[in-house]
């Protein structure tokens, strides 16, 4: 199917993946109330009231960002001159920055600002209708993507969640938990994350991504752990996500087992041709046939060379089509409520040669 020409402006109405923005957006620029923005891969000015990352997006700034609740750090700059306030004060599961950096969509300037934004490069976003339940319009990727970049984001995310798996140890805390697992990410060459790291100890494993985390949990001698990261590597995004298990006990060991032999059971299904409709269907009667219920939050979502949220945010169980290898990352959450268990996998969806 033929696509609309690319544009350079990600915020432009047509997208309606920045729908959300297009009130914001729509009104011109007054010089004499505006803040001027100096960014080390543009200039904009931002409209009182307006949010840094909103005012990029209208100007055409290509900026990295993902989230935009303040959770992921994707859209963190170093401040190197200027003023700003937050438009909400930061909560316990917002991204961390230091002393000397903002996120651009939790920040707007009191003054002329310059910013400095590390280790990206600028993409244009396609003119394309991601209102569209077609696979054309939900599988996009930007003009140099390779899925080599997806391999290796790939293979670098699971020994990332192995070594993870390794440094928890019985005692610690979620939060030193997930300390633990930024300095691992960072340690082995990830500068960004384009969703946050979640750390979920013992009966917080039942609870889906919107759920806050229980920091101040402890891992127990029995327990199970999941981890659930989203690290940028290079120019390409990776996910991966796995439940360990602390000790000998039967039904957590079994848990873990199960979603991880669900998840299995649905890409052989994905491999047939199924629609993400009919892989997250299937997966729902596999967790029920095994006595657990498929957590809904948790339907899987896009993977691309970063940012994917460039071209829209949708959900692998909403596709009414059969997701592309290499582009779609199939997530399985399963739990037994009434014994406050649960488990997570996820992987990218890929053929068996890709996939080894």
């Amino acid at each position: 199917m033929d696509t609309a020409p690319t544009s350079p402006n990600p915020a432009n109405p047509a997208n309606p993946a920045n729908a959300a923005l297009a009130d914001k957006l729509a009104s011109p620029v007054d010089a004499s109330t505006a803040r001027h923005i100096a960014l080390n891969t543009g200039a904009f000015s931002v409209k009182p009231g307006q949010t840094l990352l909103h005012a990029a997006l209208a100007a055409g700034v290509s900026v990295p960002y993902s989230c935009q609740r303040g959770a992921c750090g994707s859209c963190r700059v170093r401040v190197v001159s200027g003023s700003h306030e937050r438009i909400r004060p930061a909560t316990a599961d917002g991204f961390r920055v230091a002393e000397d950096e903002l996120l651009m969509c939790q920040c707007r300037p009191t003054s002329d600002m310059r910013l400095h934004v590390p280790d990206w490069t600028p993409k244009p976003v396609p003119r394309i209708d991601l209102s569209a339940a077609d696979a054309p319009a939900w599988e996009q990727v930007g003009e140099g993507f390779d899925l080599r970049g997806v391999l290796e984001a790939r293979r670098l995310s699971i020994e990332a969640v192995e070594r993870i798996g390794r440094l928890m140890t019985p005692g610690m805390s979620t939060q030193q938990g997930l300390d633990a697992a930024e300095r691992c990410l960072r340690e082995m060459g990830s500068i960004r994350t384009w969703h946050p790291t979640y750390i979920r100890f013992g009966a917080d494993a039942q609870f889906p991504w919107n759920r806050p985390l229980d920091r101040a949990r402890v891992l127990r001698e029995r327990d199970v752990i999941v981890v659930d990261i989203g690290p940028v590597w290079g120019e390409y995004e990776g996910d991966f996500g796995d439940t360990f298990v602390v000790g000998d006990d039967p039904e957590h060991q079994a848990c873990a087992r199960a979603a991880r032999e669900i998840h299995a059971e649905t890409r052989a299904e994905w491999a047939r041709g199924l629609t993400g409709v009919e892989l997250y269907d299937f997966a729902a009667a596999r967790a029920s046939a095994r006595g657990y219920e498929l957590v809904p939050e948790v339907a899987g979502h896009r993977i691309a060379d970063f940012p994917h949220a460039l071209y829209g945010k949708q959900n692998l169980a909403k596709a009414g089509f059969a997701p592309a290898h290499g582009l779609w990352v199939l997530e399985i959450q399963i739990r037994q409520p009434e014994r406050q268990i649960g488990a997570f996998y996820e992987d990218v969806l890929l053929g068996e040669a890709e996939a080894v």
